[in-house]
């Protein structure tokens, strides 16, 4: 049986994910939320987030990078040409299984809803941000909220969502 699959993410209320390779917004809460649930983790992401993210070999985790292009990555981690085969060897590791971006691996992550069982940990940054990648729509699932401890940072909430897989999937 597949583990859950999480998927890790910080966006504003129009979903702005990021601007120029980075995020707009620096708010260490988030990022020690994000350091937390990642640690020992398999981390899945696009080749553009393992650039932006220079600490995501620290802390136990294991990066498994999305890229199709021969370019090199600024790490030795393991590649996958695309967001099935990272899942496929993500499978093979133990820990849990994180997709922490980009927004590709998040459409693709939230395309599975209904087969997989997916973990939604999500910030929301209160105040919008000027952004050139977004996150895709997920508010139409239905999904269960679990409890989440709160922000103590004004401006941001924490939130948990569960989607389990439906029962005709293991089928």
């Amino acid at each position: 049986m597949p583990r859950i699959l999480h998927l890790v993410a910080a966006t504003t209320p129009s979903r702005v994910l990021g601007r120029n390779g980075a995020l707009p917004w620096r708010h260490p809460e988030d990022l020690a939320r994000l350091d937390a649930l990642t640690a020992g983790a398999v981390c899945i992401l696009g080749r553009r987030t393992h650039d932006a993210w220079r600490s995501v070999e620290r802390h136990g985790r294991r990066p498994i990078v999305i890229s199709a292009s021969g370019l090199p990555l600024r790490a030795p981690v393991p590649r996958a040409a695309d967001f099935p085969a990272a899942i496929a060897l993500a499978e093979q590791l133990p820990g849990e299984l994180f997709v922490c971006g980009g927004a590709r691996p998040y459409a693709e992550a939230l395309a599975l809803a209904g087969r997989r069982h997916l973990r939604l940990h999500l910030t929301l940054v209160e105040s919008e941000h000027p952004g050139d990648v977004f996150f895709p729509p997920w508010n139409y699932l239905p999904w269960r909220p679990l409890p989440t401890p709160g922000a103590l940072t004004p401006r941001l909430t924490f939130l948990t969502l569960d989607l389990p897989a439906s029962p005709d999937s293991a089928r």
